[in-house]
């Protein structure tokens, strides 16, 4: 892998290319697909990916449980039960697809994990991954919890709905929804459809995909409070179509949550 497209510098095997030259067909459609290029990442984590250390080797050795830890989201699958790993290579195999969970706003009684974690403070939160996680090195995994803090614009906007249904609550306001449109905004509208939706009694949020504000996307994520008492859902699945399913997993790959 040491052919450069000459129009976004990826490394592509020769045979990859069309014809003779070195142009390549496979994503790029011959330049007529323009991808906007990553922002550098911040320094910490720059050094993390480039340094030759101990400290650095380790880290990029590791780097798939330290970007697990400090996701937004987790992954689910359903595992393919059909193969005899007893003997022979190892391998992973899943049966249907492979989809990301985004969970409640608030842990309730249980220990908080993935997005309900930023909204702690660095040493509890540190010290919860690391009970996932005990092998990961503690200064790595603060130093990266604090750099996507300042980054991130996830967080504060994990942190603002948060908020916001609080007030919402504390005004005993029970027609209201709020929504993430696809330019990852936060919406909120009032007069929410009793017929669709619970009343605001508690903290914790569903997720709900419509078809409609399609402008840059065709589907949305819809937030809205739900009665745990109920049978409603408490998870729900943020589809390979959305813009926001890259950068809420890959927080390490997409720092900034680089998403249009």
């Amino acid at each position: 892998m040491d052919k450069e497209c000459e129009f976004c510098h990826a490394l592509h095997f020769i045979h990859e290319s069309v014809g003779s030259g070195q142009l390549f067909e496979l994503y790029y459609k011959k330049g007529d697909t323009v991808l906007e290029n990553l922002q550098p990442p911040p320094p910490f984590l720059r050094e993390l990916l480039t340094a030759d250390n101990p400290r650095a080797r380790d880290f990029r050795q590791n780097i798939r449980a330290y970007n697990s830890t400090l996701a937004f989201t987790s992954l689910n699958y359903t595992k393919d039960t059909r193969t005899d790993l007893s003997r022979g290579l190892h391998y992973f195999q899943i049966h249907g697809e492979l989809f990301h969970l985004q969970g409640p706003l608030l842990p309730g009684s249980e220990a908080p994990s993935f997005a309900q974690l930023f909204f702690y403070n660095p040493d509890y939160t540190t010290d919860t991954r690391l009970q996932y996680r005990p092998s990961l090195d503690r200064d790595i995994l603060r130093g990266l919890h604090e750099i996507l803090t300042d980054c991130n614009p996830f967080i504060g906007l994990y942190k603002s709905t948060r908020e916001r249904l609080a007030e919402t609550e504390r005004a005993q306001n029970d027609q209201f929804h709020l929504i993430l449109d696809p330019q990852i905004r936060l919406v909120m509208e009032s007069g929410a459809d009793h017929r669709r939706e619970n009343l605001p009694i508690s903290n914790k949020l569903a997720d709900i995909l419509p078809n409609k504000f399609a402008d840059g996307s065709n589907r949305d994520v819809l937030l809205a409070v739900r009665d745990p008492g109920r049978n409603g859902p408490q998870f729900h699945r943020v589809p390979v179509t959305h813009a926001a399913y890259m950068p809420l997993h890959y927080v390490l790959l997409f720092p900034y949550s680089e998403h249009e």
